[in-house]
């Protein structure tokens, strides 16, 4: 899943949760960026394998503190607890629910990768690995993303 994460951005965004748009869109690409500093930091393991999937040539073989399901729960966590700080000291427009919201976004991506990736999430640490591979379908997997693009558009649409 690439574009299709941003589709929940644009499905949370309201005038009631009053959470900027530009928030969300972190939110929703927050797991893929510690995960890009893990690899970077040589924490975390990607190797590049030509036609590994038919729709992404990386192989994360090792990514536990990024994208297990504990770990997105965590990182879902101190997303919203960040937010509703910044929010808080910011004196920023803030609801109730809100970081609950930008954790439930965050999260979000550990369901849309569930879906795409091949059996690569572990639940916890390095073991129990899921994964329904519809990277292994690239029309599928596309038209599954531009119709989820597509749908978070118009949910943020009517809510403007």
């Amino acid at each position: 899943m690439f574009v299709g994460h941003y589709s929940v951005a644009f499905a949370a965004k309201s005038d009631r949760n009053k959470i900027p748009l530009w928030v969300l869109f972190i939110a929703v690409q927050f797991l893929d960026y510690i995960w890009a500093t893990l690899v970077l930091l040589g924490i975390e393991k990607l190797r590049v394998i030509k036609g590994f999937t038919a729709g992404s040539m990386l192989d994360s073989y090792f990514h536990p503190y990024s994208h297990s399901l504990i770990a997105a729960i965590a990182w879902s966590c101190v997303a919203g607890l960040a937010y509703k700080i910044f929010c808080s000291r910011r004196r920023f427009l803030y609801r109730k629910y809100g970081a609950f919201m930008v954790g439930a976004v965050v999260f979000s991506h550990w369901i849309l990768d569930l879906i795409a990736h091949p059996r690569d999430l572990a639940i916890y640490d390095n073991t129990w690995k899921v994964g329904f591979g519809l990277w292994n379908y690239r029309d599928p997997e596309f038209a599954l993303e531009i119709g989820l693009l597509g749908v978070g558009i118009k949910c943020d649409a009517g809510n403007s």
